[in-house]
C-alpha cells in the first residue's frame, strides 16, 4: 500500500512537472514572435510616414532647402509611454529621395554631391541618449549617435524635442550643423560656377514613431 501511495505521489509530481515545461517552452516560442510590441520591458516603434528629413544651408545667392519624405526607421523605449526613455534609434534616408523645389538641374547638383549612385542611403545609428543641462520648451533630449553620409561615418550629437502625440505615437523634433568636407564632399556649384554652396549645413529631423499599420 505504502509503495503504491508512493507512485501515486510521483506520478502526480511529474504530470505538474510536465505541464510547466510545456507552459515555459510555449512562452519561449512566443516571445520571437513579437513585432513591435512588448519585450522585457521594451517597446518598438516604426517610423510614420508624416515624417520629415531636410536639410538647409546657404549659397552666395540666397538660402535653399532639400527634403524628403522617404524615411525608413524605428525607435526602442523602455517606457512605452515616455518619449525620453529611448533605448535604441535607427534611420534611414534614401539619398534619391532628397529633392529641391528648384527643378531636376539642382537636383542632379544635388545628387552629385551626394554621390546617389555609389552611396544610396544616410543613416543615422543612435548610441546613447540623455537629458540636456537644462530643459527647456524647444530641448528635453539630446542623442548621440553615427552619422553615415556619402560613406563616410562621423559621431553626432543632435538636440531634440520629444512630445507624446495622438494615439499612442511619439514625435522628435531636432536638428545639427554639419560641414560638407567633413563626410568627403564638395560643396556643389551650378550655372558654370555663379552659384556657389557654402560647406557649412544644417540637417533637420521631424520624426513621428508609431505602431506600424498594415493597408
Amino acid at each position: 500500500m505504502i509503495v503504491l501511495e508512493s507512485l501515486f505521489l510521483e506520478s502526480h509530481d511529474l504530470r505538474i512537472f510536465r505541464r510547466m515545461m510545456t507552459c515555459f517552452l510555449l512562452v519561449l516560442l512566443f516571445i520571437p514572435s513579437l513585432d513591435a510590441g512588448w519585450v522585457f520591458g521594451q517597446a518598438r516603434f516604426s517610423i510614420l510616414p508624416d515624417s520629415d528629413f531636410r536639410i538647409s544651408g546657404r549659397s552666395n545667392e540666397s538660402d535653399f532647402e532639400v527634403s524628403s519624405t522617404e524615411i525608413s526607421g524605428w525607435i526602442e523605449l523602455s517606457d512605452a509611454a515616455d518619449p525620453l526613455s529611448v533605448t535604441s534609434l535607427s534611420i534611414t534616408v534614401p539619398s534619391r529621395e532628397i529633392k529641391s523645389d528648384q527643378g531636376l538641374i539642382m537636383n542632379r547638383v544635388m545628387w552629385g554631391s551626394l554621390n546617389v549612385d555609389e552611396h544610396p542611403n544616410i543613416s543615422f545609428e543612435m548610441m546613447s541618449a540623455a537629458e540636456p543641462d537644462v530643459v527647456s520648451d524647444s530641448l528635453n533630449l539630446v542623442a548621440s549617435g553615427l552619422l553615415t553620409l556619402t560613406g563616410t561615418t562621423n559621431e553626432v550629437t543632435i538636440e531634440l524635442l520629444a512630445v507624446s502625440g495622438a494615439e499612442g505615437s511619439n514625435r522628435y523634433v531636432g536638428s545639427f550643423p554639419l560641414t560638407m568636407t567633413d563626410y568627403g564632399m564638395t560643396p556643389p556649384t551650378a550655372m558654370f560656377g555663379r552659384l556657389r554652396v557654402h560647406k557649412d549645413i544644417r540637417i533637420h529631423f521631424d520624426l513621428i514613431f508609431g505602431a506600424a499599420t498594415e493597408d
